[in-house]
């Protein structure tokens, strides 16, 4: 009798293991299946520089200027030198419309107008202006950087990966820096829920140390005057502690007529120090 419930529950677990080698082998297929299609997606894209990958992605990387000043792409996600660095660029006007825009290697682009309806981003060491327009999210990620001097940004900023991302100006949702990211905001009369900032300031410095699924963070609401006049009153997530351990933050820097001015203020000071200078005979 013990032998018989031995021999089945042998069985059983042979049974158990043939079902489990079964499905690591039917996974380990599909995965290297969605690897050799991606590796032809791929080819087909360096091969031809600018592909239908599937109906709504479009890749261009042919090194020239685009400007998208009507709904072409409207349906689609355009990536910019996905592949190869060959510093193509594309100008969002008034009229243009596009589903995703995403910037690649050396790509630019320049948005002075127009609408991305969901994520507009820079990637690698790509580069992105923004003086108009609107976007829900705007991202910024692998040594890429990014200047907003207006617009519309209304679900908010996100960098990260030693991004650099400079807010001058623009409506702008929740900012949020990790990763060695910074983001710097450029303009007058900044506190952190209500607390004066001075030039050089982190906001990490004034935070509230709260924790979610990603990590610790610092927290807060940021308000004041950017250097296009408008108002900024949003809050701010930075993840620079714990496991995100790092120099993300969001940095405090005076607009230029202040940096005018304090350049002023020195010269003036240095006329009155030599003018008063005693000279010894």
């Amino acid at each position: 009798m013990m032998r018989g419930r031995k021999r089945s529950e042998q069985f059983r677990l042979h049974n158990i293991s043939i079902s489990n080698y079964c499905a690591d082998t039917l996974l380990f297929f599909r995965r290297e299946i969605r690897k050799k299609f991606l590796a032809f997606l791929v080819f087909v894209i360096v091969l031809f520089g600018m592909v239908y990958a599937r109906a709504d992605i479009v890749v261009i990387q042919d090194g020239s200027n685009h400007t998208f000043s009507d709904n072409t792409y409207e349906n689609d996600s355009v990536y910019l030198d996905y592949t190869i660095s060959a510093g193509t660029h594309v100008d969002l006007v008034n009229g243009g419309s596009v589903s995703n825009l995403g910037a690649y290697n050396s790509a630019t682009i320049t948005m002075t107008g127009g609408s991305v309806e969901w994520n507009l981003g820079a990637n690698d060491s790509s580069t992105i202006t923004i003086s108009g327009g609107s976007v829900p999210t705007f991202e910024a990620s692998d040594n890429s950087t990014a200047t907003i001097l207006g617009g519309v940004i209304s679900n908010g900023i996100i960098a990260y990966l030693n991004a650099t991302i400079t807010v001058s100006g623009g409506s702008l949702g929740p900012l949020l820096t990790k990763h060695d990211a910074t983001i710097f905001l450029n303009g007058t009369d900044f506190q952190a829920d209500g607390d004066p900032l001075m030039l050089g300031d982190k906001l990490s410095d004034f935070g509230t140390l709260d924790t979610d699924a990603f990590g610790d963070y610092y927290t807060g609401t940021v308000t004041g005057i950017l250097s296009d006049s408008s108002a900024l009153n949003t809050t701010f997530k930075i993840y620079n502690t714990g496991i995100n351990a790092g120099t993300a933050d969001i940095i405090i820097i005076p607009e230029p007529a202040t940096i005018f001015m304090l350049g002023l203020g020195a010269l003036t000071l240095l006329r009155k120090k030599h003018k008063y200078k005693i000279n010894p005979t």
